[in-house]
């Protein structure tokens, strides 16, 4: 009976939410919930904001906001928490609660993050006032943020789920927001904005006609000189949320009603968002919400996941009808996979998890398989290992990673132990077996589970490791500092156009930052993007001086071989000359080095977090690193006591591990033992230890990576909410002991600098 029902819920799933041509899986992010998606192209990549649900929610009690990116739309990284409830410093009213639908703009060398909260202190839901919700605007230099609050919301607004309009035409921003029930109107509202993006400029307006059966979330594009306004019916139209567009040939209407263009969706909500990627090339997409991985039904509505397909016109300009498709925009081998989407299986269940995101395949037996259709392994030499989350309450079993059907080519085969509970989660790996080291490009990958008799064992998630994967950041912005004269790479605009690489500058801010890219290239290589300009880094001409010129679509003569020393440095090779980069004359950067010397070493840090990566971390306090503290042969406290020597010493006691500790988290493992960073308990002041064990089983080795916006990083601990701090005032001034017991980033002593090795 249970593998006729699993059967019967598979089919069921099937045809009625994924039928038609599938091409980032969908939901693309899974490991937090998030809604609301505005999806943005910044600087050639896209940029989503949404909303950020909390796992086993109390309504839509959201505080905060995330910001993922992706040059591809299926690598996706996510920048971490760009702005929190606790940092908007509104007053008269001010926001106590449900952080909704955000949106993103760009204007005038400045990005622009609108959001919107509630000033009401009623707990309950139902008997809230309507028409407390006002909108705020935050600001960044950066489109993955963080972003500072304005003192005060946009006067005048007075509802909820912003967007914001930039016409190519003139220039000219428009703000349209609203929402019926808990928003409180009952038309959408429109407003031109005035040039600084804060504030209203003139009346705002009502839209009374042209959009039937609105209630909420409104998303305006333009395509061939014609305006768009798509917007969820909520129930307005029957039965659940809808979306439903209107079009007009001017951005202030009159709007004409043009029907549906994506139908219901698991879950009660949707909010939708569409974008020409890259811009103008005609390849529309829309971004939108469904439940489904908390299951779907009425009782999850405010644990919801952010999906994209492709969305198309017809010969009038008007939008073909989505549906929702399983894969959506294409599969990343390379990025976690939840077991809970595959696309067709045979004889498991699914449960809801004890804690944690998203639902699990359980009960899994002998014979039993799951299948994922058109995994892309990108190039053919990537590839290097397979690892799997699992949990098991008996002796475990084996998972057979297998190409094209449930008897195809062994890719790799894992064993799963006893873990001691079903919900007990571990990482198992392998590598790749040595006749699949080239799968390369899209595959139809089946996972086969072999063993004793009765359940073996629970699959949360998979994914596939590239070669190397933990030496190269790739993904991630850098900031890469000379050894030599301790000052940051600069994409310099005042020196020059294209702008010259220096490296003559003592702060990192968006200058001194750089894309770590490689499409197309083998592994071992790189380019490096300079977020100035958007161009390559690259050898300039027979000089060799070292300039950010090339053009992004064309990495032919602009990679580098990424190099890492046994100090803690990288290096960088010219692919073409084999010359290594150097700091020179005037702290120009050339490329005309035939060995590595001290000019050419660079300390590479980060402010996203470099999950499979190991690091060090600097103290701003006293510049020192953390280090684990041995007495007596066993590992102690983490101080910030380590010199530089820990780093020309190859030493492991100053070295961690961040890895995915699941719900936007992560946790740090120490190289040095294989332990996780654990907070101690109030009656030990919260101090840091090296004795979390091997795996992470408690919100105490759980942290939250914070960007500081400064080049520096935070670390809050979710066991209880507090920052990491180097305290002086809890140790010897020079050897300060690490606790979690700081509200905030409040200064240096919260800040630490992280140094990939």
């Amino acid at each position: 009976m249970r593998k006729l029902l699993a059967l019967l819920f598979a089919i069921s799933i099937f045809f009625t939410l994924f039928v038609g041509q599938s091409y980032a899986l969908n939901p693309f992010v899974t490991h937090i919930y998030t809604a609301d998606p505005s999806a943005h192209v910044f600087e050639n990549r896209v940029y989503v904001y949404p909303s950020h649900d909390q796992d086993h929610p109390n309504w839509f009690n959201m505080v905060d906001y995330h910001v993922f990116s992706s040059g591809d739309l299926k690598n996706w990284v996510d920048h971490g928490v760009v702005l929190h409830l606790n940092q908007v410093p509104w007053e008269n009213p001010t926001a106590k609660k449900w952080m909704w639908a955000p949106d993103g703009a760009y204007k005038g060398g400045m990005y622009y993050f609108y959001y919107c909260a509630s000033t009401s202190s009623e707990s309950s839901q139902q008997n809230m006032v309507k028409k407390d919700f006002k909108i705020g605007v935050a600001t960044s230099k950066s489109p993955m943020g963080p972003f500072v609050p304005e003192p005060n919301p946009i006067a005048g607004t007075d509802s909820i789920d912003p967007c914001v309009f930039i016409d190519d035409a003139d220039g000219q921003a428009y703000l349209f927001y609203g929402g019926q029930g808990h928003g409180g109107v009952d038309h959408p509202k429109w407003a031109k904005l005035k040039s600084n993006m804060k504030e209203i400029d003139g009346s705002i307006n009502d839209i009374e006609s042209g959009v039937d059966y609105w209630f909420e979330a409104c998303w305006v594009f333009k395509r061939k000189n014609l305006y768009y306004l798509a917007y969820s019916t909520g129930s307005n139209g029957g039965g659940q949320s809808k979306i439903h567009y209107s079009t007009s040939t001017s951005i202030e209407g009159p709007w004409k009603h043009q029907g549906e263009l994506l139908g219901e969706v698991p879950g009660w909500t949707n909010h939708i968002s569409i974008v020409d990627y890259p811009k103008d090339s005609n390849n529309w997409y829309i971004f939108y919400h469904t439940s489904e991985m908390s299951s779907g039904t009425d009782n999850k509505i405010s644990e919801r996941s952010i999906c994209a397909d492709r969305l198309t016109f017809d010969k009038e300009g008007l939008i073909n009808k989505v549906t929702p498709t399983r894969v959506g925009l294409g599969t990343s081998a390379y990025q976690t996979i939840k077991a809970q989407f595959y696309s067709a299986q045979s004889g498991t269940d699914l449960e809801d998890y004890t804690n944690g995101v998203g639902r699990c395949v359980n009960w899994i037996e002998n014979g039993d398989w799951l299948s994922f259709d058109k995994v892309d392994f990108e190039d053919s030499q990537s590839c290097a290992r397979f690892e799997a989350t699992v949990a098991s309450n008996t002796e475990g079993g084996t998972i057979e990673v297998r190409d094209g059907s449930k008897t195809g080519q062994l890719i790799a085969s894992v064993n799963v132990p006893n873990t001691g509970g079903w919900q007990k989660w571990k990482t198992v790996s392998t590598d790749i077996h040595y006749n699949s080291r080239y799968i390369g490009h899209e595959h139809n990958i089946y996972l086969v589970f072999k063993g004793g008799s009765g359940a073996l064992f629970n699959l949360d998630s998979f994914k596939f490791t590239r070669k190397s994967s933990s030496e190269i950041p790739v993904g991630l912005n850098v900031s890469l500092r000379s050894k030599y004269n301790d000052q940051y790479l600069c994409a310099d605009q005042n020196k020059g156009t294209p702008p010259t690489i220096y490296a003559n500058r003592s702060e990192a801010g968006w200058w001194e930052r750089f894309e770590v890219i490689n499409e197309g290239m083998n592994k071992q290589m790189v380019a490096l993007k300079s977020a100035n300009n958007g161009c390559i880094v690259t050898p300039y001409a027979s000089g060799a001086l070292v300039k950010a010129n090339q053009d992004s679509s064309d990495l032919s003569y602009a990679s580098w071989y990424w190099v890492r020393n046994s100090d803690g440095t990288i290096s960088l090779k010219d692919v073409l000359t084999d010359k290594y980069a150097a700091v020179g004359s005037g702290s120009r950067v050339y490329a005309n080095q035939s060995s590595i010397n001290e000019k050419g070493k660079f300390y590479v840090e980060v402010t996203d977090a470099p999950i499979g990566c190991t690091v060090v971390f600097k103290s701003l306090n006293n510049n020192n690193y953390l280090v684990t503290e041995i007495k007596t042969g066993t590992p102690q406290l983490v101080c910030a006591s380590g010199s530089e020597n820990v780093l020309s010493q190859n030493s492991t006691i100053s070295k961690f591990i961040i890895e995915d500790a699941g719900n936007g988290y992560v946790a740090l493992k120490s190289k040095y033992n294989n332990q996780y960073l654990r907070v101690n308990s109030s009656s030990e002041k919260y101090v840091i230890k090296n004795n979390g064990g091997s795996t992470v089983d408690h919100d105490r080795e759980r942290f939250q990576w914070v960007n500081n916006g400064d080049g520096t990083v935070g670390l809050m601990c979710v066991y209880n909410s507090q920052y990491v701090c180097a305290d002086s005032n809890a140790s010897e001034l020079y050897h300060p002991s690490i606790h979690a017991n700081r509200s905030g980033v409040n200064g240096d002593w919260e800040r630490f600098i992280c140094i990939l090795q």
